[in-house]
């Protein structure tokens, strides 16, 4: 982005946020009822074109709480907005502004989003108008004179507009709709697919064989290729033939939790009952996500170190799992602060320590496991990272890399995950390979010591 892209886009933020019912006067109000006619008369028509049905036949559409032209269901807003917006395009004039149409993907991102989010007509009216300004300040020099304020045209985006109809609905503050707009004026969009299934490997295919450009990255954490290739039978990759690491997204580690009313207060009680239990031959048990999950490995890692022998029970529902451990049916879990904050805020369940090498800055009186439990280098910790198919130029991969980490470096991403008790991570693509292969190194070898093993 150069200084001139940047400067504008910072004004147009400004504006946007700050654009309200009070600054639409009667002449703009009359040409958005026209344009607002117009659009829905030019998606009406094309909507029974042949073009236009093979348009939704492609599209496939989600669920949602928008709606397409001439239809009833309701489908996913982007949807909802991508598919309408064909509709109206297909109609290349626009009677009020004699020029082709300005409104094609403005009206309708305002009216999909708005109807996603629950806007009023007015809220979604400021939308729209805010919007459509944005759209011909930046894009047209041919804008209408009640809408032209002066700014000089920058570029003929009308995506750029539909950004600036997103942050309004969504109420974002000035730096995010400058974000916002940004990437709009790009044209570089983030797609997640989620393809799940198959333990995450449906991804992993679907990334594996994708071109190695760098549009198609694998989001994934460390045990899918740290712990399964050891554990399971024919591992269908070979993480780094097929794979190469671009940039590492955030860490995060785990709280040994007991029901709030359980008679151990301390790790070193928990591990104590835990020998006791095992020597009368009447195990105490923990739960977890699944077997070779987090949650499991933390069980074992915590058995193998102290020489108690405990009983894993996998649950099919995280949540389930701390709601066990509240009523007692379970002995202890293992779980991250997103999925145990909300009962332990309740008070139905306590931290005895943290699976860190250090204490969390927010949760100063719990410690670690170390300090709980005398157990020396004991971590549990789990990260997320973005990797690429095998072979993308490494001036590409350098790029994400870079962009990423400006993104996690942002105020509001760090407060974000500040409140959930993640941390941003910041490595080369080359560290994040490193931190893969010890990670390897750590979990087979407790693969192989404890005989976990994926049939």
């Amino acid at each position: 982005m150069t200084a001139e892209q940047q400067t504008l886009e910072q004004a147009v933020a400004r504006f946007v946020v700050s654009y309200g019912s009070k600054d639409i006067d009667g002449a703009t109000r009359a040409a958005m009822k026209t344009l607002i006619k117009d659009q829905f008369a030019n998606q009406i028509g094309a909507a029974q074109l042949p073009w236009s049905q093979q348009t939704r036949k492609f599209r496939n559409p989600r669920p949602g709480k928008a709606t397409i032209v001439g239809e009833t269901g309701k489908v996913a807003a982007v949807e909802a907005a991508y598919i309408n917006a064909s509709y109206g395009h297909g109609f290349e004039y626009d009677d009020y502004f004699d020029n082709a149409h300005p409104g094609c993907c403005v009206v309708p991102a305002a009216f999909a989003l708005g109807e996603e989010v629950g806007a009023s007509l007015e809220e979604t009216l400021v939308a729209l108008v805010a919007g459509y300004e944005t759209y011909v300040r930046i894009g047209r020099s041919g804008s209408p004179a009640v809408l032209n304020v002066g700014w000089q045209p920058h570029a003929v985006f009308a995506n750029f507009g539909a950004a600036a109809v997103a942050a309004k609905l969504f109420r974002l503050d000035e730096q995010q709709t400058f974000h916002a707009l940004a990437i709009a004026l790009s044209r570089q969009a983030v797609i997640v697919e989620n393809r799940p299934g198959a333990n995450g490997w449906l991804a992993a295919e679907f990334a594996k064989k994708s071109a190695a450009d760098g549009y198609t990255l694998l989001q994934t954490d460390n045990l899918h290729f740290g712990l399964q290739p050891f554990v399971i039978k024919n591992f269908p990759f070979n993480t780094h033939k097929d794979f190469e690491p671009v940039v590492p997204m955030y860490t995060t580690h785990y709280f040994v939790c007991v029901a709030a009313n359980s008679k151990w207060n301390t790790l070193s009680d928990l591990i104590a009952a835990a020998k006791e239990a095992n020597a009368a031959t009447s195990a105490l048990s923990y739960g977890s996500s699944g077997y070779a999950s987090h949650m499991h490995l933390g069980g074992v890692m915590l058995e193998s170190a102290t020489g108690a022998k405990m009983k894993h029970i996998p649950y099919k529902e995280t949540p389930q799992v701390f709601v066990s451990v509240a009523s007692g049916d379970l002995s202890w879990a293992i779980g991250s602060p997103v999925s145990t904050e909300a009962l332990w805020s309740a008070k139905k369940i306590k931290y005895l320590a943290i699976t860190a090498p250090q204490r969390l800055a927010n949760f100063p009186d719990v410690p670690t496991v170390r300090e709980a439990g005398g157990i020396a280098d004991y971590e549990l910790r789990s990260w997320v990272a973005l990797l690429a198919p095998a072979g993308v130029p490494k001036a590409v991969v350098e790029k994400i890399n870079a962009g990423v980490a400006r993104a996690l470096a942002e105020p509001d991403i760090v407060e974000r995950m500040k409140r959930i008790q993640i941390t941003p991570w910041f490595a080369s693509a080359a560290q994040v390979g490193e931190v893969m292969r010890e990670d390897e190194a750590t979990f087979s070898a407790i693969a192989r010591k404890e005989n976990i093993k994926v049939e």
